[in-house]
């Protein structure tokens, strides 16, 4: 969350140096470090499978399988937006 936060600053930095308000550069960091984040938990939750084996998680598999839907689906939006 902290390439969030930095993206917060933008607008700030930008009444700063005396510019109107643009938010394409705000939008841009902040799908940016949403993408990065869902791609981290993809990736911890994929090593995490592996190393303990998914049939461990078989009393949890509806709630697994549609967590690493949301991450998908919030990875894709952040990427194409």
């Amino acid at each position: 969350w902290m390439s969030f936060s930095l993206a917060s600053l933008v607008p700030f930095v930008q009444l700063e140096c005396g510019m109107k308000i643009d938010g394409r550069p705000f939008w841009a960091a902040a799908s940016e470090s949403i993408a990065v984040y869902t791609l981290d938990h993809l990736r911890d939750i994929s090593k995490a499978t592996k190393s303990t084996g998914e049939h461990k998680m078989i009393f949890r598999q509806g709630c697994f399988h549609r967590r690493l839907f949301l991450l998908r689906a919030l990875l894709a939006v952040s990427i194409l937006a």
